[in-house]
């Protein structure tokens, strides 16, 4: 069945108007005042994370939140306005696939948010922080939007629609088990959100730099795994293959891993993968015990289906049911502090463990 959204999403259309837009700004916009304020504050401050200006949220947990939506000014309709005591302190622009309306004079160019942020600043007292969140699917924000543009308010920050499905699904996790309105239809959001294929997304400016940061640690991320696996050599020569898969990040799953194919001929397609997993980000082993900090997983798992038979399994071991996979997992602060010592602690680590995924592999069968 498709989720609630989806099904109430057929019955929105309009002639010569598709409404995605125009529905999700209403969807979240509903969502955000059915959450705890304590849990809108911690979604407008991860938005804003990042993008050096002053907390737009300060205040925000003493005061009556007021959503709005389709809000009338002159010159435009803004898709969400959210009031702190009858204040507007924050204008919420939902661009999923459509560019920027032209605002532009004589005098200069413009887009509709430099109309927006105008207004919230004649609107919020002298002092008072206020701002504008950009929530986009593969539309990209002004070439401005992030740098010195011409905006009233400093305080700008955008987000994806994939990045909002990720903020609920870890905050969804963190308060598993809990029954209340706005946990369900932020479940069925998330569902929504991928139904319509905004859970991928292309680059936007932040994440440049974000690259630019990255990529000079991805030797050392390299170095780092083929050290692991030399650690095991003795003991995972006689059933892995001595060929690695590349090293790849997956968003799903929060995890930079790669993975070796068991020789074993009777385990052909069974693997042992090593990765380096963010829980936070990780849309995998939901529900599992896993750390909840960064940390390195050994996954003992087959392409052709789930292992069985493993029943009594080595001290720290875990096993997914769901997908019939073997896990064993270490935080990566649990390791020493000094390189040379770090080394050494994660290739006993690695002995250890491919010593026991051996022993596993030997009890299990692939149903």
């Amino acid at each position: 069945m498709n989720s609630l959204y989806a099904r109430l999403f057929r019955y929105r259309g309009r002639p010569n108007r598709e409404p995605l837009e125009d529905f999700l700004s209403e969807a979240f916009a509903d969502l955000l005042g059915r959450m705890p304020p304590e849990d809108v504050v911690g979604f407008l401050d991860h938005a804003f994370e990042g993008s050096g200006a002053a907390r737009v949220t300060a205040g925000f947990a003493r005061s009556v939140l007021e959503l709005r939506t389709q809000e009338v000014i002159p010159g435009g309709i803004m898709d969400v306005v959210l009031f702190a005591d009858g204040t507007p302190r924050l204008v919420i622009e939902n661009k999923t696939w459509s560019g920027f309306q032209d605002h532009s004079s004589d005098e200069e160019e413009a887009n509709q948010l430099h109309t927006y942020g105008r207004w919230l600043k004649q609107q919020c007292p002298t002092g008072t922080p206020c701002g504008i969140l950009l929530i986009t699917g593969t539309t990209s924000s002004p070439p401005d939007f992030h740098g010195e543009g011409t905006y009233a308010v400093s305080a700008r920050a955008q987000i994806t629609w994939a990045g909002v499905g990720r903020w609920l699904g870890a905050r969804l996790s963190a308060d598993e088990g809990s029954a209340s309105t706005w946990c369900d239809l932020a479940a069925d959001l998330v569902h929504f959100i991928r139904e319509k294929k905004l859970s991928s997304e292309i680059f936007v400016a932040s994440d440049v730099s974000a690259v630019d940061l990255v990529l000079p640690t991805m030797d050392r991320w390299a170095a780092t795994f083929d050290n692991i696996w030399q650690g095991g050599l003795p003991v995972w020569s006689d059933f892995l293959n001595p060929r690695v898969s590349d090293l790849l990040f997956r968003t799903e799953a929060g995890m930079l891993w790669h993975w070796r194919y068991s020789q074993v001929p009777a385990a052909t397609k069974t693997y042992v993968g090593l990765g380096l997993r963010f829980p936070e980000q990780s849309q995998w082993y939901e529900g599992l015990s896993l750390p909840s900090r960064p940390h390195f997983i050994f996954i003992l798992a087959s392409d052709k289906g789930s292992l069985e038979g493993a029943t009594e399994l080595p001290s720290g071991w875990i096993y997914d049911e769901e997908d019939g996979q073997f896990l064993l997992a270490r935080e990566v602060d649990s390791f020493g502090d000094r390189p040379d010592r770090r080394v050494d602690q994660l290739q006993e680590w690695a002995r250890t463990a491919m010593k026991e995924a051996g022993s596993i592999l030997k009890k299990c069968r692939v149903v």
